[in-house]
C-alpha cells in the first residue's frame, strides 16, 4: 500500500447516461469494510444502479486478504 495523489479525488468528472449510464455494473459490497462503511455502500449503490449485488464477508481490501474468493466472484458475475 502506498499514498494515494490527492487530485483526482477532487477533480470534477461529467457523467453522462449516453456513455457512463450504459455500462453494464456489477457491485460487490464488502459487508466488514471500515473504510467504505455498508451504509455508504448502499447510499452509492442507490445513486448508481447496478445490474447485480455481490456480496463478500471482507474488509476493504478483499483483493489482499481473500484474492481467491475476489476473483471467484469476479467469474461469477462475468458468467452471469
Amino acid at each position: 500500500m502506498v499514498d494515494e495523489p490527492l487530485g483526482p479525488p477532487g477533480t470534477p468528472v461529467r457523467l453522462t447516461a449516453e456513455r457512463f449510464g450504459r455500462v453494464e455494473k456489477v457491485y460487490i459490497r464488502t459487508v466488514r469494510d471500515r473504510v467504505v462503511s455498508p451504509a455508504l455502500q448502499t447510499a452509492m449503490l442507490e445513486a448508481t444502479p447496478v445490474l447485480r449485488t455481490l456480496t463478500l464477508e471482507a474488509g476493504h481490501a478483499p483483493h489482499n486478504a481473500q484474492p481467491e474468493a475476489v476473483a471467484a466472484t469476479i467469474a461469477d458475475a462475468a458468467s452471469s
